[in-house]
């Protein structure tokens, strides 16, 4: 993809309103379910053409057969209804309202208890913590067989890595993460497939968190939250904005928000904030991604009466009901790139 096509990406990141954590999005795949919710994004946001999800992992050591059936189940119930996808293949984010699942530092620091039955056979990296025998199959089922698959828009090789304490430090965990991510990229990249890769990097990590795994891309994607704690001043993630536009050119990669819009319990701060954040990404050439589509049991989909709520309050743009929450059509007036504005 190049510039100008990642620009004009309008979407949404998609977790299915039943889903709490990556097992129970997949291994209790609800087809009928999805393709609703999907179908009534697209009748409320016309523009949006890419779907962003977070594959099951975990789900998929639950039950290989059942993951691999609901991948391709998902991918064509979103062509269905004119949607690309982004799988995202690893997370790496945490939360306790409830917790979604994912990768953890046990599974790539070497002489984790995870990978005491990884027998290595030398003392490579990629023997020590076992990767052929704890990713092989699940790259190969997932990336493998949909290497040449045009429903596949990017492959996000992992959801915002070195969250740990947010900070981008030098140590041995954040050592092994990078180098587990260099095997990942380096695995994807040998089924040779027809779409780009990327890695969804924290917001707080900056242009530096971009940087690092930058080498590893080739489309450069970050998660531009303004309006809380780690960006309260509007003046300084504008700042932020223009150094990783400026980045993005330095290395000649296109640069993709593939996630954005901070959450809230109230709905017209929530829409402040959508206007504010699309405004300037649009006037800055970034395609986008908003978080989330609709409600969900997730972390940070939901209203207060369905679980425990943090600091984003709600991100969902289609409410528990189906109804389109207020103000939210704000995100029509998106649709189109600063390029395709200007023509």
């Amino acid at each position: 993809m190049d510039k100008r096509e990642v620009a004009a990406v309008r979407g949404f990141h998609y977790t299915p309103g039943y889903a709490a954590t990556d097992i129970q999005w997949w291994a209790d795949f609800r087809a009928d379910e999805i393709a609703a919710e999907l179908a009534r994004g697209r009748a409320y946001f016309p523009s949006f053409g890419t779907v962003r999800v977070f594959c099951g992992y975990h789900g998929y050591l639950a039950d290989p057969d059942r993951f691999s059936a609901a991948f391709e189940a998902f991918l064509r119930i979103a062509a269905d209804h004119a949607l690309v996808t982004i799988p995202t293949l690893f997370n790496r984010w945490h939360t306790g309202r409830p917790d979604f699942g994912g990768i953890y530092v046990d599974h790539f620091l070497p002489g984790s208890y995870v990978q005491y039955d990884a027998n290595p056979v030398d003392d490579s990296f990629r023997a020590r913590i076992g990767f052929d025998k704890q990713f092989g199959d699940y790259l190969r089922r997932t990336v493998g067989e949909h290497a040449d698959d045009p429903r596949v828009s990017m492959w996000d090789l992992c959801n915002e890595p070195f969250f740990g304490p947010l900070t981008l430090s030098d140590d041995e965990v954040s050592r092994a993460e990078l180098a587990w991510l260099g095997l990942v990229a380096g695995e994807v990249r040998g089924y040779r497939p027809a779409a780009p890769i990327t890695i969804g990097t924290h917001a707080l990590h900056g242009v530096a968190g971009v940087a690092r795994v930058a080498p590893l891309c080739d489309v450069l994607s970050t998660h531009p939250y303004v309006d809380n704690v780690w960006y309260p001043d509007r003046a300084v993630f504008l700042d932020f904005l223009d150094e990783l536009v400026e980045f993005a050119a330095s290395v000649g990669k296109p640069l993709l928000a593939s996630e954005t819009v901070w959450g809230s319990l109230d709905d017209a701060q929530r829409v402040d904030t959508l206007r504010f954040t699309l405004d300037a990404l649009t006037r800055r050439g970034i395609g986008f991604l908003c978080y989330g589509l609709n409600h969900s049991v997730s972390s940070d989909l939901h209203r207060p009466a369905y679980g425990t709520v943090g600091s984003a309050g709600t991100c969902a743009f289609i409410e528990a009901d189906g109804t389109l929450r207020a103000g939210h059509e704000a995100f029509n007036d998106f649709a189109k790139s600063s390029d395709d504005r200007t023509g």
